[in-house]
């Protein structure tokens, strides 16, 4: 699905907030990989999003006009 967005230049990740419950969406840089959409933690470990998808994986991903639902996983 991802592959003909790849022009884009970022997209829009909301997680569930793991103390709140309520979502938090930022905009984010995102790359292409085998049908993979991956993204960079630039504080690793220690960045609000990872530390909310470690708790509740579920995500939703929005670029450009499209939205998608999935599970996400730290590599």
């Amino acid at each position: 699905m991802f592959e003909r967005l790849a022009g884009e230049d970022v997209c829009y990740l909301t997680t569930t907030g793991r103390a709140s419950g309520k979502p938090h969406r930022i905009e984010i840089w995102f790359g292409i990989h085998d049908g993979t959409l991956h993204l960079l933690s630039g504080g690793r470990d220690s960045a609000d999003w990872v530390k909310n998808l470690k708790q509740r994986p579920a995500v939703k991903v929005r670029i450009n006009s499209r939205t998608a639902s999935a599970d996400a996983r730290i590599l």
